[in-house]
């Protein structure tokens, strides 16, 4: 993702410029840590809450493909 958090933070400006970058969000905190032992290889699934908007189509897609090992 990044070798620092200077250049993590340059990529993402870069390729979300019109985001809104916070820090110390405490509603995020709960998920640094799974996420990051999800990255380490030390958590094999990660459950996190996401808003996913698509077509019933992409849905089954998106289903369909969730299903191949």
């Amino acid at each position: 993702l990044g070798d620092s958090e200077t250049e993590l933070e340059s990529t993402l400006a870069e390729e979300f410029p019109a985001a809104k970058r916070l820090r110390g969000d405490r509603r995020l905190q709960q998920w640094v840590a799974p996420i990051a032992d999800y990255l380490d290889g030390a958590r094999p699934h990660l459950d996190l809450p996401l808003d996913i908007q698509a077509t019933a189509f992409q849905r089954q897609v998106w289903t369909a493909l969730q299903a191949i090992p």
